[in-house]
């Protein structure tokens, strides 16, 4: 192939999250309506927090995957693209042009202060203290935190030991896309944790179910790994939404949200 390893994953991630969201909603993703497009394209706005070029990219693959089988004979409706047909259905917002909600930090930490559910209150800090996207939120590993408390270290013992953390304490370490599959940066990060952050994640990591897995943030009813339809948008809605007064931007408050503003 003439194409390098880069792009040909990057064709792969766009047609499998399309097939998922596809299939998720019954619909098999050779035989889906050009609204159902609309939709996906939506969810990855609001709910995978991706920018407008990386939706674009993303149908771009999934449409060359519906050319070739056009190409082949062996699409259904041979003359029937939903991604060209839905392309123009699609709201394409320029993020200057939004007029976001207009939310104080005393009013967000208010409102945080409500929230007693360890995980919830946790996985919600770490977008608004840290700037971080729902998937590397999912994506930390125990060894990508270092906290110096004893207790901690003794019941994880891979807590901190990343090699790029060798020189820091009280931080974080956020691999690129390219060593963490989900992340999205091209770079990686490594950030401080400010008190308050160190202290949640120690409350969460000491009650955190102990099953081996490596994974910091875990399903509450399975124990593994948070999957991408357990998005932390869906903990906006549920905890943060409620609560402060968005006139016609609720639906707004979103994890892109207090990544970018907080």
């Amino acid at each position: 192939s003439s194409k390098s390893d880069s792009t040909i994953g990057e064709y792969e991630r766009a047609i499998r999250h399309f097939k998922e969201f596809s299939e998720n909603r019954g619909r098999h993703p050779a035989c889906v309506s050009d609204s159902l497009v609309v939709k996906f394209a939506e969810y990855e706005d609001y709910e995978r927090d991706n920018g407008k070029g990386t939706i674009k990219t993303k149908l771009r693959c999934v449409n060359k995957a519906y050319e070739y089988f056009q190409n082949e004979n062996g699409f259904p409706h041979e003359e029937y693209n939903p991604i060209t047909t839905a392309w123009a259905k699609i709201s394409w917002p320029d993020e200057e042009d939004i007029d976001y909600p207009k939310v104080t930090v005393e009013e967000m930490r208010n409102v945080l202060d409500d929230v007693t559910h360890l995980f919830k209150r946790t996985v919600l800090l770490m977008g608004l203290k840290l700037g971080m996207r729902q998937g590397e939120i999912r994506n930390v590993k125990l060894k990508d935190i270092h906290i110096e408390n004893a207790e901690l270290q003794k019941h994880y013992s891979a807590l901190g030991s990343h090699d790029r953390l060798d020189d820091y304490s009280k931080a974080i370490y956020i691999p690129s896309r390219y060593k963490r599959p989900g992340n999205k940066s091209e770079n990686p990060r490594i950030l401080p944790l400010d008190e308050e952050m160190r202290q949640v994640l120690t409350q969460y990591l000491l009650i955190r179910p102990d099953c081996g897995e490596s994974w910091v943030f875990l399903s509450q009813t399975h124990h593994e790994r948070i999957r991408d339809k357990d998005g932390i948008n869906r903990h906006w809605r549920e905890q943060i939404r409620p609560q402060i007064e968005a006139d016609d931007h609720q639906k707004d408050l979103t994890s892109h949200f207090g990544r970018h503003w907080f």
